[in-house]
């Protein structure tokens, strides 16, 4: 609806943007005391859930635009192969890469999404929505000061991509803050 009222107003909006800013599940055990005591439903469920959650939201917002971009980035409640706390293989084995791979699967060949930005061991994505090149990470490895960590990815993703972003996004924190 609220693309439709854009629209209605006037907003050329060329594409739409799908992106899991990370803790689509929130995993069972290993991230604080109390979470093996608060979680409703086991792994699988979360898994399921948040595959139908997104599934329904591709279908819906694919009828009202034909450029659907889904990116994905990943987190620390989707970690994998955890031992003591800490992951023992690659940031690549993750709730959230699994279930985007997933929906890859089961959407590819539908014309639902027109580009997917899948991570693998990236901690940071880049790509390119209506012209501004525009970074996302879940926010979980950011060391030190901030705008420095920022700052040495998006060299990182000058090399990778050949621009800059212009745009970062990240969700860790689980608040809004602008910086300009």
């Amino acid at each position: 609806r609220r693309i439709n009222e854009l629209r209605k107003l006037g907003r050329n909006i060329e594409q739409v943007a799908i992106v899991n800013m990370g803790d689509p599940i929130e995993a069972c055990t290993g991230h604080y005391a109390s979470q093996e005591f608060s979680v409703q439903a086991t792994q699988r469920q979360q898994l399921l859930l948040a595959l139908d959650l997104w599934t329904i939201g591709i279908k819906s917002i694919a009828s009202v635009t034909n450029k659907l971009v889904f990116a994905g980035t990943l987190s620390n409640h989707g970690e994998w192969q955890r031992r003591n706390g800490k992951q023992f293989t690659t940031d690549s084995d993750s709730a959230d890469g699994f279930l985007a791979d997933t929906l890859q699967r089961i959407l590819d060949g539908t014309g639902f999404i027109t580009e997917w930005v899948i991570p693998h061991d990236q901690m940071c994505i880049q790509t390119e929505l209506s012209g501004v090149p525009v970074a996302f990470t879940h926010g979980h490895k950011i060391t030190g000061k901030e705008i420095d960590w920022l700052r040495g990815q998006s060299i990182k993703l000058l090399r990778d991509y050949n621009k800059e972003p212009k745009l970062w996004i990240a969700a860790h924190k689980h608040h809004v803050k602008i910086d300009d």
